[in-house]
């Protein structure tokens, strides 16, 4: 029968192996027999081996009905090519008599994750797992769907019932894989309803045990759970007591961690739980140092590379992690170099070019900017068109400051609107406002095709604005402010920048004024706000108070203001009648660039001052 060369039986033990054969050739074959053909089976005299009745335990029948069970429902599956009722039953039955046949727990679980309805798993299951405590993986299977429908009392209830007739912490028979599935889930359980002093007691109780205490596994997840305890409550010096003792006893788990993991050949994937609490904990020398242990006795381990490259980004630790990329990329070409970058970045269409990124990526970080370089046109070579490894070529010279040379890169792949926003900034860089607002204007079409997946960053609305502000396009730059402030209601950039143009055109004044103090009461200090908050009051003709907020801000950019800000220090000094100050001010504004002042209107104000007329009140 073909099907059963397809069965997914696999018996731990060597009775378990014994009775699948005996049962293959015993039971399934004549009950198949039976129902499909009118061969007579054979008499009981005729038989080699006595009756299974009598050569089995109650606990061989139970496993024997249930293989029964479980060859008939799959058999069924496979000729109704659908999961029928008469289907479901089978492998529930196959599950009342063995709790602990894992592949028919497997296809139910499929079954209600395909139909997403895990009210009628735990219904099904639920009865079963309670009378069967000892079955770790119908428990943790029935728990977590119990958990999806926030029933996570009564999950937490039946893992803790299951781990004491398992005896966990006391001597359990129960093999350390099982027992870890087991506390895995129940410590997940914990942290996930906060129920951190349970989580501790249990981890206690876990380690209790000689074979856990010793094991990496074991003190993997108890050192995963502190990680995620240990920083919970206040940090008071007798408040914050519970904090200290628990990171306490993390650190003392990942001390044996240390010593386990520089004691036994554990692999990349057992390290990288490993790696992901000192990542969080920012220690890379120990991380490193369990690396580079692997890398050492293995040195063609091709996983752990990846990982430390990876890890080595994720410290910031730039520099190192494009050596490591670069080395990790000579392995490439082989297709199960590939098979493990796609796992270890959970990213199933990764392919070759993908190591040179990421090779360029940290060396940009790392303002390697001709190794960056050299590895986006790489991955060009093994992606001819790749808009990715183009992007960051264009974004590489715009961090060198080649900005007419990045804005041609970016306009080969203008469909990409990332890439048209990195063009409009460019262009403003070097004063071709015109043709950036024309490329911010095609990004943001771009970004609403993209239905909210890939929504502009709150930087591209701000450099939108301030394109729009210099080429006079107030309906357009107001807009813009208005909605990013509905967005962004606390963000003080926002708030000063729309509070300061409103000023600057004398129009809501009042809501101005309201906008610049929100602003500064985050940032009292802040130059730009302490020079906005002196335009608005201004503007309202409270001068004595102006000046004292742009003498703030001046003296807080020295020694060498802005010249915005010295054109404004000097039109509110020329408005308190103090004319030598304000020529002061605005000579000095000419002697500093910036492209927002307006040099022909400031040098107006000085002629006219100089001249004994008044200087024209407020113009930038």
């Amino acid at each position: 029968m073909p099907f059963l060369r397809q069965l997914d039986w696999r018996p731990s033990s060597a009775l378990g192996r014994v009775l699948c054969a005996a049962l293959l050739a015993f039971l399934v074959v004549p009950v198949i027999l039976r129902a499909g053909s009118d061969i007579p089976l054979p008499a009981d005299e005729d038989r080699l081996l006595p009756p299974l009745e009598e050569s089995l335990s109650q606990k061989g029948k139970d496993k024997a009905e249930a293989l029964t069970e479980y060859a008939l429902g799959y058999f069924k599956l496979r000729s109704d090519g659908s999961f029928t009722d008469g289907v479901m039953e089978r492998l529930l039955n196959t599950v009342r008599k063995d709790p602990e046949a894992y592949t028919p727990l497997k296809l139910l679980f499929a079954k209600w994750t395909i139909t997403k309805k895990p009210e009628d798993l735990v219904e099904a299951l639920l009865p079963i797992a309670r009378k069967h405590p000892t079955a770790i993986d119908l428990n943790v299977m029935v728990a977590n769907s119990m958990r999806l429908l926030k029933r996570a009392d009564e999950a937490v209830e039946l893992l803790e019932t299951s781990a004491e007739a398992c005896e966990l912490g006391g001597g359990s028979e129960v093999p350390l894989e099982k027992r870890a599935t087991l506390a895995r889930a129940l410590l997940e359980l914990y942290a996930s309803e906060k129920r951190w002093s349970d989580g501790e007691d249990f981890c206690d109780d876990l380690l209790s045990d000689d074979d856990a205490s010793d094991s990496y596994l074991a003190r993997l997840l108890v050192a995963r759970f502190l990680s995620k305890c240990a920083d919970q409550g206040p940090d008071g010096f007798f408040s914050g007591w519970s904090k200290r003792r628990r990171r306490r006893s993390l650190e003392e788990n990942l001390e044996v961690l240390d010593r386990l993991a520089a004691g036994r050949d554990y692999g990349a994937k057992a390290l990288a739980p490993l790696i992901e609490i000192y990542e969080r904990y920012k220690m890379p020398e120990r991380a490193e140092r369990a690396l580079f242990a692997r890398l050492v006795a293995h040195p063609r381990d091709f996983r752990t590379l990846v990982l430390l490259a990876k890890t080595y980004d994720d410290f910031e630790m730039y520099s190192l992690a494009a050596r490591a990329w670069r080395v990790a990329a000579t392995g490439g070409r082989d297709p199960r170099a590939v098979a493990i970058l796609r796992d270890m970045l959970k990213d199933p269409s990764a392919d070759e070019w993908l190591f040179k990124y990421k090779e360029g990526l940290s060396a940009l970080e790392a303002g390697w900017f001709d190794v960056a370089l050299e590895a986006f046109n790489r991955c060009l070579l093994l992606a001819p068109g790749n808009p990715v490894a183009r992007l960051q070529i264009g974004y590489t010279y715009m961090r060198q400051g080649k900005n007419l040379k990045a804005s041609k890169i970016f306009s080969r792949i203008d469909e990409i609107p990332s890439a048209c926003y990195l063009k409009g900034v460019c262009l403003s860089r070097i004063g071709r406002n015109s043709e950036a607002f024309d490329a911010m204007a095609k990004a943001e079409e771009g970004y609403s095709k993209l239905e909210g997946k890939h929504a502009p960053p709150k930087e591209f609305w701000l450099e939108y604005a301030v394109i729009a502000d210099r080429l006079g396009k107030r309906e357009k730059e107001e807009a813009i402010l208005v909605e990013l402030r509905r967005k962004y209601p606390d963000d003080a950039d926002i708030n000063n920048f729309l509070g300061y143009i409103w000023a600057d055109w004398k129009k809501n004044l009042d809501e101005s004024e309201e906008l610049i103090s929100k602003a500064l009461a985050k940032e009292p200090d802040n130059v730009a706000y302490l020079d906005s908050m002196g335009w608005v009051l201004f503007r309202k003709g409270r001068l004595d108070e102006a000046f004292e907020y742009i003498s703030k801000a001046l003296e807080k950019d020295s020694p060498l203001p802005d010249a915005v800000i010295l054109d404004h220090a000097g039109d509110i000094a020329a408005a308190r009648g103090d004319r030598d100050a304000a020529l002061r001010y605005w000579r000095r504004a000419l002697e500093i660039y910036n492209d927002d002042l307006d040099c022909e209107a400031t040098r107006e104000k000085i002629a006219a001052a100089e001249g004994g007329g008044d200087a024209e009140e407020g113009k930038k």
